[in-house]
């Protein structure tokens, strides 16, 4: 499947009782599904809890239903599998919704973000957008795309589910390059990202997280696993840098926070994070000056057991160099088009 852009309107056959998608332990498996729609979307239920219902969607198009119950105790989703993701990459995900209720969930999710959309979607075609990067591995990754309503008690529709490559871009003046959270105040350079903003969540200094995904606002890091920033500015060399990091969720091990200034060569520990708790953070003088500043969050923990969240990273620095004013900004363009 050729993922530079995928529209989620591809003509494979509708039909029913093909195959839907599951992954455990790291294994894709595939088990018998209740129906495929003709985009590709295997519904995870029986009719009538799930059903394609042609000429219900906007403008007339066809919609992917789900059912609730009236104790609001029922779940479903809409699956597409597999899909091939590109290594170190920016994707965009948008598709439209309409929901004749309120007070349940609607959750996107793949194995790199798991967005949630609360009660403020109700009746009428609402458009939902994020973004995330994939990890930079050597190879593509096979993997899954779900559309899911937990705890329903009415009808929930989803049409024109998209998933397309996105190149950010990011403002450019004085010679810097800079996007959003990130700021140049003449020689101090700043960034602080809030990760439920999509704009901060793939951010310029962002490159990527392993064994984890985008939960909402939070990373949500196995064990095994690490999110990894890179800090750095053209023409200029940092003299100090401090870096705050605020965990959320713990559930066992712990987060080791290193830097590095050598590309991730050598990594000078820095702190140890145990729980939900701001930590202030300072960069030894040993590390300077330095043309760039490598910053990793490590999950030290039994891998699929212990994990923990990281709710939000900032991270600033005095630099050597012609002083500027800056604040930085982010479009994303999708890769084909440009729109």
């Amino acid at each position: 499947m050729d993922m530079k852009e995928i529209i989620l309107a591809a003509s494979l056959a509708a039909c029913v009782g093909l195959v839907a998608s599951t992954q455990k332990d790291g294994e894709l498996k595939v088990k018998a599904g209740p129906q495929l729609t003709a985009t590709g979307w295997v519904a995870s239920k029986e009719p009538p809890k799930c059903r394609l219902l042609p000429g219900k969607g906007k403008d007339g198009g066809d919609a992917m239903a789900i059912y609730g119950a009236a104790d609001g105790k029922s779940e479903a989703n809409w699956t597409l599998f597999p899909v091939s993701y590109r290594p170190d990459t920016c994707y965009g995900v948008s598709f439209w919704v309409n929901r004749y209720r309120t007070g349940s969930e609607i959750v996107l999710e793949n194995e790199y973000v798991w967005q949630v959309y609360g009660s403020h979607v109700t009746s009428g075609w609402t458009e939902l957008k994020t973004v995330f990067k994939t990890p930079d591995l050597p190879t593509n990754m096979v993997g899954k795309l779900i559309l899911h309503e937990y705890m329903s008690q009415g009808e929930t529709l989803f049409m024109e589910p998209r998933l397309v490559e996105l190149v950010p871009e990011w403002r450019k003046a004085d010679g810097l390059e800079l996007g959003h959270g990130e700021f140049v105040c003449g020689n101090l350079y700043s960034f602080v990202t809030h990760l439920k903003a999509p704009a901060c969540a793939v951010s310029r200094p962002y490159v990527g997280v392993r064994n984890g995904a985008r939960s909402g606002f939070k990373y949500d890091i196995m064990g095994g696993g690490e999110a990894l920033y890179r800090f750095s500015l053209p023409e200029r060399k940092f003299k100090d840098a401090e870096a705050t990091v605020t965990g959320a969720y713990h559930g066992g091990g712990r987060i080791v926070v290193e830097a590095s200034r050598n590309g991730g060569e050598d990594w000078t520990s820095l702190a140890c994070i145990t729980d939900a708790t701001p930590y202030q953070i300072s960069f030894p003088a040993t590390l300077f000056p330095c043309a760039e500043i490598m910053l990793r969050m490590r999950m030290e923990g039994m891998p699929k057991k212990d994990r923990m969240q990281i709710a939000m990273v900032g991270f600033s620095g005095h630099f050597e160099g012609r002083p500027a004013r800056l604040a930085g900004a982010t479009r994303f363009l999708e890769k084909d088009t440009g729109a």
